[in-house]
């Protein structure tokens, strides 16, 4: 795992993410992939929807998946 990340050190606790209290984010190794649906519409910045799992993926490992 690289040390740099795109996200954030904290994270909302709020309805998707907003809200005004926050958590550590902590970062894993993945080990299983997970298709999901995701909404990209934001209101007042934060997502109108969370994401909704989809189905498992053993068709592919993490090194499948490209790097954001």
């Amino acid at each position: 795992m690289t040390t740099e990340h795109p996200w954030p050190d904290r994270i909302g606790t709020g309805a998707f993410g907003g809200g005004r209290l926050s958590v550590p984010m902590v970062r894993v190794e993945p080990v299983a992939i997970a298709e999901v649906s995701a909404d990209a519409a934001l209101t007042a910045g934060v997502f109108r929807r969370p994401l909704g799992f989809v189905r498992m993926r053993p068709d592919l490992g993490p090194e499948d998946v490209p790097a954001i």
